[in-house]
């Protein structure tokens, strides 16, 4: 019985390890790291926060 939950929590944790680089590969194909240098020109989007107006 104690092997049967061994075995259980051993297939448990090799799949968990495959989601996890199935998930990491797909991350790493749409991301990548920026790296900007002094004098680089960037677009920096500004969106206005709305104020509370009303306190009561």
């Amino acid at each position: 019985m104690v092997r049967d939950h061994t075995e259980i929590v051993q297939q448990i944790l090799l799949r968990l390890k495959a989601t996890q680089e199935r998930h990491k590969s797909y991350y790493d194909l749409y991301h990548q790291i920026v790296e900007y240098s002094e004098g680089d020109w960037v677009y920096l989007k500004v969106s206005l926060a709305k104020a509370i107006t009303d306190l009561d």
